[in-house]
């Protein structure tokens, strides 16, 4: 209340001999009722603007909600249907083996009749028919062999395939460099190699005769392990120069493999070889 009654008796003092029926008194006299328009309608449109949003989602949020909402009819217990029955699998039949006949002769009791009771197509059977049939009531064909085993054989499954042994995996292909933070080296250097070479070169006759000399090109792969693979003759002067080149480089010792960032890899090297006559 003292701020106000201060503005106004400044107010007062500095308008007291200007016209107050307009201009920037009446505005001074206004300012108070502007700055609460102001906040009102500020919190308003504020109010508008973070509420809305929320009102959407709360409105979609019960629209789904009702969506969601499906009647379902429950069936008691007693009226449900019963399950078909399972038709349980037929197991296989196995087959079986026909079981073997034994010869048997039908056996007559000895009985002591009059003569004129016995009948002539009754014959006792001999001690001969008995060693090779079975006694019984009927007489029937079949084996002779009375001591084989003539129960009924099951014919067993033939056994399941043995399992086919896994395949083995492919054998993955270490890449080949041309550029490498650290070449592959001859043991003892450079200088060691021209000796290796100097040494072990053996001029070709053919070379020799036709006065044949110069430099061999030969490309090889140097791998992890220092070993020399995949020998090449990149340029060839003939006379069986590049074949003396190929057999030596094949010779060589194992060599200080190369290296990229660190770690050993295989590496692709070409080596000149030189052919001169001396004399």
């Amino acid at each position: 209340m003292n701020d106000t009654y201060q503005q106004q008796a400044l107010e007062e003092t500095l308008f007291a001999f200007k016209n107050k029926a307009y201009g920037a008194y009446v505005l001074r006299q206004r300012r108070a009722r502007h700055l609460t328009r102001g906040v009102v309608g500020g919190l308003l449109v504020l109010g508008l603007l973070y509420g809305t949003p929320l009102l959407w989602l709360w409105l979609r949020q019960r629209a789904e909600v009702q969506e969601k909402q499906v009647e379902v009819n429950v069936t008691p217990y007693a009226e449900l249907a019963a399950p078909p029955p399972v038709a349980e699998p037929e197991k296989p039949k196995q087959p079986e083996l026909a079981q073997p006949q034994v010869r048997t002769v039908k056996f007559m009791k000895p009985v002591v009749k009059a003569d004129e009771e016995v009948r002539d197509e009754e014959e006792i059977p001999t001690i001969e028919d008995l060693s090779k049939a079975n006694p019984a009531r009927v007489t029937q064909e079949g084996s002779g062999d009375l001591y084989v085993d003539y129960t009924p054989k099951v014919a067993l499954p033939e056994p399941p395939p043995p399992p086919e042994p896994p395949k083995p995996a492919p054998k993955r292909e270490e890449p080949v460099y041309d550029f490498v933070s650290k070449r592959p080296e001859f043991p003892g250097g450079e200088e060691a190699l021209m000796a290796y070479l100097s040494e072990n070169l053996k001029y070709p006759r053919l070379a020799l005769e036709n006065n044949i000399q110069g430099i061999v090109v030969i490309r090889f792969v140097v791998d992890t392990e220092g070993r020399i693979s995949n020998v090449e003759i990149l340029k060839d002067i003939g006379g069986g120069c590049g074949a003396e080149a190929v057999r030596v480089v094949k010779s060589m010792p194992a060599w200080t493999p190369g290296e990229h960032n660190g770690v050993k890899v295989n590496v692709r090297f070409v080596l000149p070889v030189r052919f001169q006559l001396i004399k």
